[in-house]
């Protein structure tokens, strides 16, 4: 026990160094093994800490992006200049298909392996926090019935987090 401790120790700091190329890249197999689930252990609250901030960086930026292109589109359709309204949107939707995909990878990750596997109640608070979060970026940018449902998912995931706090209190 205490070698295969000493052994995730060490996996730790290389982890961190991929971290967030792995949620660029194919984000699936790299982030289970950011998070340690890939062993069918459950993730350690530094490595928890790693993914969360990888995929933190990864959707900043993006978030950051996507209000920026869609201000500029909104500037643009204001001086009825077609031709960049019809650049900026292009350019806003691939923006939105990127977000969607990073949301989708980590929705995915937590739903398959990261709620399920969390023994302690911090852990899986945590984890229906950071879902939550993942659902309310998805309302930020859908619109109609699947801005809806990331709203209502929103709410279910930190309702989940809620009741889980207030049960473990008692």
């Amino acid at each position: 026990m205490a070698r295969e401790a000493g052994e995730r120790e060490r996996r730790v700091p290389a982890k961190a160094v991929g971290a967030s190329g792995a949620v660029r890249g194919d984000g699936g197999v790299h982030a289970k093994v950011v998070a340690g689930v890939d062993a069918g252990v459950g993730a350690t609250v530094e490595e928890r800490n790693l993914l969360s901030v990888a995929y933190k960086n990864v959707i900043r930026s993006l978030r950051t992006a996507w209000r920026i292109v869609s201000s500029i589109e909104q500037k643009e359709e204001g001086r009825k200049n077609e031709e960049h309204v019809s650049l900026v949107k292009e350019y806003r939707s691939k923006v939105e298909n990127e977000l969607s995909q990073v949301c989708a990878n980590i929705l995915n990750l937590l739903d398959s392996h990261l709620v399920p596997s969390a023994a302690a109640s911090e852990s899986k608070v945590f984890y229906l926090k950071m879902k939550g979060g993942y659902h309310r970026y998805l309302a930020e940018f859908k619109v109609g019935d699947q801005r809806k449902t990331a709203a209502e998912d929103t709410m279910l995931s930190y309702k989940a987090a809620q009741v889980l706090i207030i049960s473990s209190q008692k």
